[in-house]
C-alpha cells in the first residue's frame, strides 16, 4: 500500500487519533484520503503490472512513510470493510490511543481488514502495518483481539519498545534477555504476555479467551512506559 505524507499536514491541526479511509483496486490503488474528515488528497492510481515494473512504487511509498516521522495515530480500513466494524474499530482506537500519551508519536497508520474465513481470530503483518480480524464478532471480542493485534503493533513501530523489554521480563519471571517471541507453549511467549497486558491496561478487563494470567507489576510497567 501507499501512505502519503502531505506537505501541507504541517498547517493542518489534528486533535486525537486520525480516522481515514482507504479505497484499493485489486491491491494497487489508493484513492481518496481523509484527515480528520476532510478529503485533502487523491492519488494518482499506480498500476502494479509485476513486481519489477512495481518496485519504484514501492521503494517511492518507503521513502513516504519514513518522511512521515510525525504522522498522527490513524486506523485505515480495508475496501468492504463494514460500517458496523467500523464503528467498534474506531472508538477502540481511540481510547488504545488515547491510553499511550507518550507513544502517540510512534503510533502512526494501521490498517485493519475483516476477514470471514481466519483461524485465528486476528493476526498482526508488521512489514504492512496491518491486522487482520476474523468477522462476524461480538464488539467486546472485537475490541479485546484488535487492543491484542495494535499492542503487537507497538512492539515493532515503537523503538522506545526494547528498552521496555527488560523489565517486562523480569515482571513475569523471565530473564531480562529472554527470547522476546520464544516460549515452551503461547502464555510463557512474552510479546504475547506483553499484549495481554495491554488488552488489561487498555480495557480494565482480561481476554476471556486467554489463559495467561499477569501480577499488577506487569500492568503497572505498562502504564508507565504508556506515559499515564
Amino acid at each position: 500500500m501507499v501512505i502519503p505524507c502531505f506537505a501541507a499536514a504541517s498547517s493542518i491541526s489534528a486533535s486525537g487519533p486520525t480516522f481515514m479511509s482507504m479505497r484499493m483496486v485489486r491491491s494497487r490503488t489508493i484513492g481518496v484520503f481523509l484527515w480528520n474528515g476532510v478529503a485533502i488528497a487523491q492519488l494518482k492510481r499506480w498500476k502494479l503490472g509485476s513486481w519489477r515494473t512495481g518496485l519504484p512504487a514501492i521503494v517511492l511509498a518507503a521513502l513516504l512513510v519514513a518522511s512521515c516521522s510525525t504522522a498522527a495515530p490513524t486506523l485505515l480500513f480495508g475496501d468492504d470493510t463494514p460500517d458496523d466494524l467500523r464503528e467498534v474499530a474506531n472508538g477502540a482506537f481511540e481510547v488504545f490511543v488515547g491510553r499511550f500519551p507518550d507513544r502517540a508519536d510512534c503510533i502512526g497508520r494501521v490498517t485493519l481488514t475483516g476477514a470471514r474465513h481466519l483461524d485465528d481470530r486476528a493476526f498482526y503483518i508488521p512489514g504492512e502495518r496491518s491486522v487482520v480480524l476474523r468477522i462476524p464478532a461480538t464488539a467486546p471480542h472485537i475490541e479485546t483481539s484488535l487492543v491484542h493485534e495494535w499492542a503487537h503493533h507497538l512492539e515493532f513501530a515503537c523503538e522506545s519498545h526494547q528498552e521496555f523489554r527488560p523489565p517486562f521480563l523480569r515482571s513475569v519471571g523471565l530473564p531480562p534477555d529472554a527470547g522476546w517471541y520464544d516460549g515452551e507453549v503461547w502464555e510463557r511467549v512474552p510479546s504475547e504476555m506483553f499484549a495481554s497486558a495491554v488488552v488489561e491496561y487498555v480495557l480494565g478487563r482480561r481476554d476471556e479467551a486467554s489463559t495467561i494470567v499477569l501480577g499488577p507489576e506487569a500492568i503497572d510497567l505498562v502504564r508507565d512506559w504508556a506515559g499515564e
